[in-house]
């Protein structure tokens, strides 16, 4: 739980980084993502569930010759599949209501890009942490359903 707390932080942190450095600069490319960043997010879900498939088939044969409990794997990859939906839904209705939100608070109006980056590259570092994490257990199972 810990180590989860101390991951999210750390995607946080370098996401606020990476946001403010990309505001900052003169070439803004998560800026230039931004408007297409929500069909990018479904085709990485996509691909997350099409990952999570072959996962899930290597991990039945891994069942079926070992006595294994695979309840908390399933568990974990639903959660995940959860996360990522609901990060798509908070990132389409913060780009929606950023404008809004600015006329309202003008304060933040400094920020916003820092902000609107940020969230974006959290995005992008998360859903590739997701089908990292994927492809590493496909392969470790393939690797012991092999051998």
């Amino acid at each position: 739980m810990i180590d989860t707390i101390l991951k999210y932080i750390g995607y946080i942190a370098i996401s606020l980084l990476l946001g403010w450095a990309a505001d900052t600069s003169n070439t803004d490319f998560i800026e230039k993502i931004t408007p297409s960043i929500i069909p990018i997010l479904l085709t990485l879900t996509v691909l997350h569930t099409t990952l999570t498939n072959l996962l899930l088939s290597e991990l039945m044969k891994y069942k079926a010759s070992n006595p294994a409990t695979i309840g908390d794997v399933i568990n974990a990859l639903k959660r995940s599949a959860v996360i990522e939906l609901a990060m798509i839904v908070f990132t389409f209705v913060v780009l929606v209501v950023e404008g809004w939100i600015s006329t309202l608070i003008p304060q933040i109006i400094p920020y916003k890009g820092v902000v609107i980056n940020a969230i974006i590259a959290f995005d992008v570092l998360y859903f590739a942490y997701v089908i990292y994490d994927n492809i590493d257990g496909w392969y470790k199972l393939l690797k012991e359903n092999n051998t």
